[in-house]
């Protein structure tokens, strides 16, 4: 019996490039789509809201501030800015956004962005696979 494992040739490994790039370009499409559909259709001072706080998630003070003892590490800089937090922090930090009672600016931001994510990757459509 013939074993029919793909083997990786010059075919392959440009069809994996082709496809990784589409992800890719399909990723910052939804990124730009949602950032239009956030200046135009959202309240002004949502917007305002949500600029404000990603300001603060790009300095370790706001990431302290917005995320807590989440962000503090053991080593110099103490505070870990939320970009270079692991996976598993910020999935946390998220967690705790969603949930949150005390500060519901936060939670109107966490919402209104899952909300607008959520709606443009669901209606991608891929052309290739309806024809």
């Amino acid at each position: 019996m013939r074993d029919h494992k793909k083997r990786l040739n010059k075919k392959n490994i440009y069809t994996l490039v082709w496809k990784t790039d589409q992800l890719v370009l399909d990723f910052i499409l939804m990124v730009v789509q949602v950032a239009v559909a956030l200046t135009k259709r959202a309240l002004p001072e949502a917007v305002v809201l949500v600029r404000a706080i990603l300001w603060l998630l790009s300095t370790r003070i706001g990431t302290l501030l917005l995320c807590g003892s989440v962000c503090l590490g053991k080593e110099w800089p103490f505070i870990t800015q939320f970009k270079h937090l692991p996976i598993e922090r910020r999935e946390k930090v998220l967690q705790n956004w969603s949930s949150s009672r005390f500060f519901s600016p936060i939670r109107l931001v966490f919402y209104l962005l899952k909300t607008l994510c959520l709606y443009f990757f669901f209606s991608l459509v891929n052309f290739s696979t309806l024809e």
